[in-house]
């Protein structure tokens, strides 16, 4: 590295944070030098193996300078502080530069920076109307190519300063699409501080759809000494954006819910799509517990992303049906004409019912774990945070009994929200039990027991089953406008 890449690289550190982990083989003596006439302290490390999870690192930036790319997974993954003097449960807690042109190039552009101002009018129109001159956004999702976690923090914060030389007062990090992901909050935070000579951290604010997102984020500040947090905007557009075309609507209209209806499959449960472990582990379960062929499912191949079992971390179910299930992975059910999260133009035909021809549906959610597993490879949520998506709505829509793979409290938060779900007829109890591989064990338990029912058990449960699904079917419809869970009036009251 050259004198003047050095200074270029360390106004940028300076700027982030006053601490640098240097990851080299090479001679970083001209960065080094930089870095002691900005005050900055480093560390440099020239073996990446056996790293300390705990490493401290304050706060910004990693600079790597090594050609085996292979050596980057041996950085330190888990529990790596980056803004206060505790440790965070995160995978990507720091920016990770390899060149000076990157910290230059990645960037976002002008779609990028207009995505959240329709969900604005439409949520929140009071707050849009006598504010909107004074609100500036930003996309925190995970869509690439201007990913928000894998955008340099530096860069973000340029952006964050041209938009408060336009006038802005209030920054929306628009993440309404997604769960309360730690990394993503953590980002925010990371560029809210990266930006406070300038601006205020609590002006930062995190739009999304997570119930309880608000006071589990000030939880999580609380307990890691969080200062000067960023804010939540909580809101409900989910049903929104499943909903199915007027064709669609008349089939599923005309598709009363059949008591006497007998059905040659147990349960539906269909998780191909996102490799997570959660699936793969129901996968298993239902393997353990005899029942997988009495289901219509579908898995992706996880063979080339789970490790031996001591690496991912599988706890229960035999080794046997660990791996029966690999052999018969993937198993893929055709999907694509059921109205999916976006409202795309899709039919759903007579044909493509029988996808929930059977008497229930075992639901994985996006977020199921409480507890970050160190072997963890998937962005984590935010404990104690409730991320309801389309895959609970389309068994709704389809007047289909459920239970759902989802964190503790799911089930509650369906009903907060004026669902009515299954309890007796399904025992819910699963549902407050904070353990996760147990509460996973105790879904799959039930599924077995409701496989064992005759023929006339099954035409007494769906009797108790019908008034439910009904309801359900007319409350997804009724309750399809976007909503605000509360009054965030007091986040732009200072605005003038």
């Amino acid at each position: 590295m050259d004198s003047k890449t050095a200074r270029v690289v360390a106004d940028r550190i300076k700027i982030l944070g006053d601490h640098v982990m240097i990851y080299s083989k090479s001679d970083m003596t001209k960065l080094c030098i930089a870095l002691m006439n900005r005050n900055i302290e480093w560390t440099i490390r020239t073996d990446f193996n056996n790293l300390n999870d705990n490493l401290k690192i304050y706060p910004a930036t990693l600079w790597w300078d090594h050609s085996d790319a292979s050596d980057q997974y041996n950085l330190p993954q888990y529990n790596t502080n980056i803004i206060t003097n505790k440790s965070f449960n995160t995978n990507y807690p720091f920016d990770l530069v390899t060149s000076t042109s990157e910290i230059e190039s990645l960037d976002f552009d002008d779609n990028t920076l207009k995505i959240g101002v329709d969900e604005m009018s439409d949520i929140w129109p009071d707050i849009h109307k006598n504010y909107h001159d004074h609100i500036g956004f930003i996309a925190g999702t995970p869509a690439p190519p201007n990913s928000f976690i894998h955008v340099n923090t530096y860069n973000i914060r340029q952006q964050v300063k041209k938009l408060v030389d336009q006038g802005i007062k209030r920054i929306i990090v628009t993440q309404l699409h997604e769960g309360a992901l730690i990394d993503f909050y953590i980002k925010t935070q990371l560029v809210a501080w990266a930006c406070r000579d300038f601006f205020r951290p609590e002006h930062f604010i995190i739009t999304t759809t997570t119930v309880g997102a608000q006071d589990a984020w000030q939880n999580y500040c609380n307990d890691n000494n969080i200062t000067d947090s960023i804010s939540i905007m909580e809101c409900n557009i989910t049903e929104s954006f499943c909903w199915p075309n007027p064709d669609d609507k008349q089939i599923l209209d005309n598709t009363p819910y059949d008591v006497n209806k007998t059905h040659d499959k147990i349960f539906t449960s269909l998780n191909a799509g996102v490799l997570r472990r959660h699936r793969y582990e129901l996968g298993v379960e239902l393997m353990e517990q005899g029942i997988f062929d009495k289901g219509i499912v579908s898995f992706s191949d996880y063979t080339s992303w789970l490790p031996d079992s001591d690496a991912h971390g599988i706890t229960y179910g035999s080794q046997h049906s660990q791996e029966k299930f690999i052999n018969v992975m993937p198993v893929w059910v055709d999907i694509r004409n059921i109205f999916g999260a976006a409202n795309i133009d899709q039919d759903v035909t007579t044909q493509q019912l029988h996808l929930y021809d059977s008497y229930f549906s075992i639901v994985t959610e996006t977020q199921f774990y409480s507890v970050l597993p160190k072997y963890f490879n998937e962005h984590f949520m935010i404990k104690d945070t409730v991320f309801r998506t389309e895959k609970t709505l389309k068994p709704m829509w389809f007047k289909h009994p459920f239970i759902t793979v989802g964190p503790r409290g799911y089930m509650k938060t369906l009903r907060d929200q004026g669902y009515k779900t299954f309890h007796p007829y399904i025992n819910e109890d699963y549902d407050s039990e904070p353990n996760d591989n147990k509460r996973l064990r105790m879904i799959v338990s039930e599924a077995k027991r409701l496989c064992d029912f005759n023929q006339d058990q099954w035409r007494a449960w769906k009797d108790n089953i019908a008034p439910i699904v009904e309801h359900n079917y007319k409350w997804i419809q009724n309750n399809d406008i976007p909503k605000s869970y509360k009054n965030y009036e007091y986040l732009f009251e200072e605005i003038v």
